[in-house]
């Protein structure tokens, strides 16, 4: 079990390495689908590797919010190898014209594995300080908007002639953001 954990770690470094490598603020800033798709894939595999090989979850679960107290540390390390790269380019915007569909959803998917993957780092974050860390201030209005407004992909900006982009409206949509706020919750 330590050696799948151990290459998972190494897998873990090895994706957020190939992270920078896509240039994540250029393709935030002007949105392109296939860098995009990238790093929603790296979110993905990251969030899957987490789940499956670092944590052991309180009831042995995946799907389980608690944290397991022996996930602490694990949970500490991944914050340290995520949180350098991720939260400040989360949420995604939509830029001043309005994508095409594919963009579209590539970006509604991008900030929901982002908000997934962030939304499992809370617990190291509610152990570790009173002060809340700008990053999840950020998750929990992200949280808040989908909830409120349905807003998956928020406008840039004023000048924008895009307004913001809904998720579909299908009750899949809407598991990432639930199960993130239950995980904040917990944490809480």
């Amino acid at each position: 079990a330590d050696n799948a954990s151990d290459h998972a770690c190494r897998l873990l470094e090895l994706l957020f390495d190939c992270w920078a490598e896509c240039g994540p603020s250029k393709t935030i800033e002007k949105p392109e689908l296939e860098p995009l798709q990238v790093l929603s894939g790296i979110l993905s595999a990251a969030t899957m590797l987490i789940n499956r090989l670092l944590l052991r979850r309180a009831s042995g679960a995946i799907n389980t919010m608690k944290v397991a107290s022996e996930d602490l540390p694990a949970l500490a390390w991944v914050s340290e190898v995520v949180l350098k790269r991720v939260p400040q380019h989360f949420p995604a915007f939509v830029p001043s014209v309005k994508p095409n569909e594919a963009l579209s959803d590539a970006m509604v998917a991008y900030n929901l594995r982002a908000s997934q993957l962030l939304g499992m780092l809370v617990p190291v974050a509610a152990v570790h300080g009173d002060v809340p860390p700008p990053w999840l201030q950020t998750l929990l209005h992200f949280y808040l908007r989908v909830l409120e407004h349905g807003e998956v992909v928020p406008a840039a900006g004023g000048l924008s002639e895009a307004s913001s982009l809904a998720g579909p409206t299908t009750n899949a949509s809407y598991l990432a953001v639930l199960r993130g706020v239950s995980a904040m919750l917990c944490a809480l």
